[in-house]
């Protein structure tokens, strides 16, 4: 089976969300860790201190809960290490399935 990787960039309120639900229920698709990484903004805005500081406050909450963080801890990763974005779609991209994100 041929294989597509497809990196959706959007911007607010241009139909996005809909997007990813409608492609989220088909089961050949895998729609990746999360429905926004935030690549643009880790890389070229100012405010993305601020998006570290609620995610490691998230992280923090769970780990006292024992709820999963796997997620957030991924990507608090990405702020940490931009580069890790394209390690990650790259990782996507080689897994042996269909793949959108």
């Amino acid at each position: 089976m041929n294989k597509t990787f497809i990196l959706g960039v959007g911007a607010q309120r241009t139909g996005s969300t809909w997007l990813h639900s409608q492609l989220n229920k088909n089961k050949n698709i895998n729609m990746g860790l999360c429905k926004e990484y935030h690549v643009f903004d880790v890389l070229f805005t100012p405010y993305f201190p601020e998006r570290k500081n609620k995610l490691q406050k998230k992280i923090e909450s769970s780990e006292k809960t024992g709820e999963s963080t796997k997620k957030e801890q991924k990507l608090l990763s990405f702020l940490d290490n931009p580069d890790g974005y394209f390690d990650h779609f790259d990782r996507l991209y080689s897994e042996n399935e269909n793949v959108a994100a």
